[in-house]
């Protein structure tokens, strides 16, 4: 019981430092763009084509690594995913062409693809009595990434002389990471411990399980829930940098506010896991974070100075919010706990529609009416579904029963 219970504290930090390569690795190109689009004399179009391969990517295979997770779990099938996160990583600071490197980000999105449906298994299996707290802590990683990304790029591009090199660098990173899985990533033992509901019952044929998952009425306002939190989040961190600096914003400070969306993100997993460990019940924290991010939203188009930044903060504070509740629940529910991988694969997946829809509508927007102002209503309203939904769904009995 001793080893159990320290070793699981290596497995969340190996959780976090996964979550981080993620983004680290996925957001550092968008600093490199200027000088990629140079060096290969490429369209705007080529060049954003570079980054949605690995999101297309992501999103089609989510749910066949969740499926395969449920099937031989979750440290087996991230050690096979960090494989092709490790060597694509890496190769993309010896692409040659322009092909090579659409090649090298496609493979990239297949490793990362598994990591979403691995990482609720794997705190479900190790912190089954505190699936918040885990899940905010795990979910940390991704905007420390982002975070990370934004500020040591340019850095590393001025080392090296060469977006390569920026590239070779990060992709270490993705070697080393690799490491820790074939060292330290497995699955929890019971030795020690009665089995966990999740444990007795995740012999049910695969089958019939994929079956149940898509016939639990809450797997779908989850998809609805994930598609509004991770379309306004991603769409804001893509456009709201441009839109500052369109105000009238020199471009350190609009970087800088915009970087308080992370922020906001960062400080949210671990408060809202924590807070709704304690409460026993995930269903309060989505309806008032939904209630309230619309109008949040909304003062971000229409606020300036220092009050735009604390609105950009709480805007990453309670979409994140929202965001650790949707993966926190399908860890729990009785219909879904059975086949986490699956139901988060399928969660997912679906729920990146939204950065994929999302973005692209708000430019078109702001084409139009040339104002950001609009577009902030379409978010603030989309944001506002969230509430709704929230209340469509009902509270998992195997949360109120870890109270």
């Amino acid at each position: 019981m001793k080893d159990f219970t320290s070793y699981r504290w290596i497995m969340l930090a190996l959780a976090f430092v996964t979550a981080f390569t993620l983004h680290l690795l996925l957001f550092s190109y968008s600093l490199l763009i200027p000088s990629v689009k140079l060096e290969m004399n490429l369209s705007h179009a080529q060049a954003g084509l570079i980054f949605s391969t690995s999101i297309l990517t992501i999103v089609s295979l989510r749910l066949p690594w969740g499926i395969l997770s449920d099937r031989i779990g979750f440290a087996a099938t991230m050690k096979i995913a960090v494989i092709f996160i490790a060597l694509s990583g890496l190769y993309r600071g010896f692409a040659s062409s322009y092909e090579a490197l659409l090649v090298s980000q496609l493979f990239l999105g297949v490793g990362f693809a598994a990591i979403l449906p691995c990482l609720p298994k794997l705190v479900h299996a190790w912190f089954e009595r505190k699936l918040g707290f885990s899940t905010g802590v795990y979910a940390m990683g991704f905007p420390v990434g982002e975070i990370a990304a934004l500020s040591l790029t340019p850095y590393l591009l001025t080392l090296t002389g060469t977006w390569r090199g920026a590239f070779q660098l990060f992709g270490v990173l993705g070697l080393i990471v690799s490491g820790l899985w074939w060292t330290l990533g497995k699955e929890s033992s019971t030795s020690g411990r009665e089995p966990s509901d999740w444990e007795k019952r995740s012999n049910v044929p695969l089958k019939d399980g994929l079956v149940a998952v898509l016939k639990v009425r809450e797997t779908w306002i989850l998809v609805g829930l994930c598609i509004s939190a991770m379309g306004i989040y991603d769409t804001l961190i893509t456009w709201l940098p441009y839109t500052l600096e369109v105000r009238g914003m020199e471009p350190e400070s609009a970087g800088l506010t915009a970087s308080l969306l992370p922020l906001g993100f960062l400080f949210s997993g671990p408060i809202v896991g924590v807070l709704s460990d304690k409460l026993g019940s995930r269903k309060p924290f989505i309806l008032i974070f939904g209630l309230i991010s619309g109008p949040i939203i909304l003062s971000v188009g229409l606020v300036s100075g220092i009050s735009l930044g604390i609105m950009a903060f709480l805007t990453g504070f309670s979409v994140a919010g929202i965001l650790t509740m949707v993966l926190t629940i399908p860890t729990e529910h009785p219909g879904t706990s059975a086949y986490i991988g699956s139901s988060m694969g399928l969660i997912s997946s679906l729920g990146n529609l939204g950065p994929l829809v999302i973005p692209i509508a708000v430019g078109h927007i702001i084409d139009i009416a040339n104002s950001i102002v609009y577009a902030m209503v379409m978010l603030a309203i989309i944001a506002e579904t969230a509430f709704t939904l929230g209340m469509l769904l009902k509270e998992s009995r195997a949360t109120n029963d870890r109270r």
